[in-house]
């Protein structure tokens, strides 16, 4: 894929933190293309809970997976039936049980991911990020499976414990994963198959 010199101005014109349709214009995807980069983690970002306008994503990230996605645009393509009208409701690929993984990569993975994040995390920035509901983070911790603070009465989670809580046996053998974690082996996955590093910092 070409370079294209009057494209990457208008990135560097950018404020530093853009939404869904700014990336969608600027790296010329679908919006659904878009949703399968940010929820898969490929480019990192924070979402707001609102309805629209819930993506908040790095310029930065941005310029990285457009040098990536010249490099080896394979990473970047989605699942086959990702465009398929009921694909929100099917498994990734149906019927294909979802692969073990080492430790290091499945870190790798989330520490490219937590670039959006605070260093110190709340109970919803944990769930968007993870895509598990609030009842269940919280159970996590309650079960001293995923360790956290006590900072003015309310639950901290630094990066570092949920590093560990996501390379955890534990984490990796959740029976019913939620569709973001099933999307975040797929793409951990397509990597360690091609012996590329997820992310190259």
């Amino acid at each position: 894929m070409p370079k294209e010199p009057v494209f990457e101005e208008e990135l560097y014109r950018q404020d530093e933190i853009i939404g869904k349709d700014a990336l969608c214009r600027l790296c010329r995807i679908s919006k659904r293309h878009a949703e399968y980069l940010l929820q898969s983690g490929l480019i990192p970002c924070r979402r707001t809970g609102r309805k629209t306008r819930c993506y908040r994503i790095r310029t930065e990230d941005v310029k990285h997976y457009l040098e990536q996605r010249e490099i080896d645009p394979e990473r970047y393509r989605p699942p086959k039936n990702w465009y398929s009208r009921n694909a929100r409701e099917v498994k990734l690929i149906p019927g294909q049980p979802l692969p073990e993984l080492p430790a290091g990569a499945v870190v790798d993975y989330y520490r490219n991911a937590l670039t959006a994040y605070p260093d110190v995390m709340d109970i919803d920035q944990v769930c968007d990020l993870t895509g598990y509901h609030r009842h269940t983070v919280k159970l996590w911790m309650r079960e001293g499976h995923l360790k956290s603070l006590l900072v003015q009465n309310k639950r901290r989670i630094p990066k570092p414990f949920l590093l560990e809580f996501v390379a955890s046996d534990y984490y990796s053998q959740i029976p019913a994963k939620s569709r973001r974690h099933q999307l975040a082996i797929r793409v951990m996955e397509k990597a360690r198959k091609a012996k590329e590093p997820y992310y190259v910092l």
